[in-house]
């Protein structure tokens, strides 16, 4: 497989800062070539453009509404109804939040770009060491898929994979493990066949079939399609995690105490830093690009 990757995030201009910082760690970790697609609302194009004008030649920006059904927008008519009518009635017309919007473009990368396989990265992930294509999985030799089996699985877990199953009309299964990394690999034959998969058994299209599914993570429903449907001959399943997680605020807290940050990271390929628990990328953007010694 040639060092080339190709990167794929989707954002928005609220991620911008995150996404910002995502770039200069690609920029100085990944030993190859690559390119990175970031589809952002059309609203947000002229935002994200304004880093390929300042010299990010390896960025291509796309538009995510090319790639979205409208039922994943608010109707024409919603704005003016949303004051007269509760929000209970209105929930169908309303348009998908941005996260579930998120996780149907990365199913849906292939059709942004050409390549075979996609490094899948969200804006809050920052890569803390020189890597490769080995370091993500890649490899002439096999395919990988990235599974976790913790210690204690978490509620929210089991329910995205139940959720899986329940999507691809299959049986209930063992909900010990779980296919969520970042950063992770989907491959385009993959998905392709997950798409058609999805609209052959619901009988209309793929992503009408996931607007309004409960407890969605499309890495699960990924993950199980490949492992309990396609079962590949020639694919290996990485268990390990490759990423350092901060879940809540007393995690963030604690990474940086003291000198506790060169040990928490330590081996890590990549940090992420939830973004939905409100903590501005300035909060530490500074830290991290003095840490990792990225360009200012």
């Amino acid at each position: 497989m040639s060092a080339r990757v190709a990167f794929f995030t989707p954002s928005y201009r609220g991620d911008f800062q995150r996404f910002r910082l995502l770039r200069k760690s690609i920029t100085k970790f990944y030993q190859g070539e690559s390119t990175h697609y970031v589809v952002v609302p059309k609203d947000d194009q002229r935002l994200f453009s304004e880093l390929v004008e300042a010299g990010d030649r390896n960025l291509v920006v796309a538009v995510e509404n090319a790639y979205l059904s409208r039922i994943y927008y608010p109707s024409t008519w919603y704005p003016i109804a949303a004051r007269f009518l509760p929000a209970w009635r209105l929930h169908r017309y309303a348009g998908a939040p941005g996260w579930i919007k998120q996780q149907v473009l990365k199913l849906s990368a292939d059709l942004v770009a050409p390549d075979d396989a996609f490094v899948v990265c969200d804006s809050d992930l920052v890569f803390l060491r020189a890597f490769g294509p080995g370091d993500l999985g890649l490899s002439p030799a096999a395919r990988c898929l990235f599974r976790h089996d913790p210690k204690l699985e978490s509620a929210r877990s089991r329910g995205f994979m139940e959720s899986a199953r329940k999507l691809l009309q299959l049986p209930p299964g063992n909900t010990d493990y779980h296919y969520v990394n970042w950063a992770t690999v989907l491959y385009s034959d993959w998905l392709k066949a997950l798409r058609h998969y999805l609209e052959e058994r619901h009988r209309r299209p793929w992503q009408a079939v996931l607007r309004y599914a409960e407890g969605l993570s499309e890495y699960c429903l990924y993950g199980v399609f490949v492992e309990e449907i396609l079962r590949p001959e020639r694919v290996r399943i990485q268990t390990a995690p490759t990423f350092y997680g901060i879940w809540d605020r007393d995690s963030y807290a604690d990474l940086f105490a003291g000198d506790k940050l060169e040990t928490a990271l330590g081996g890590h390929l990549a940090l992420v830093i939830q973004s939905n628990l409100g903590i501005p990328a300035t909060d530490y953007e500074e830290r991290l690009t003095d840490y990792l010694g990225l360009a200012a």
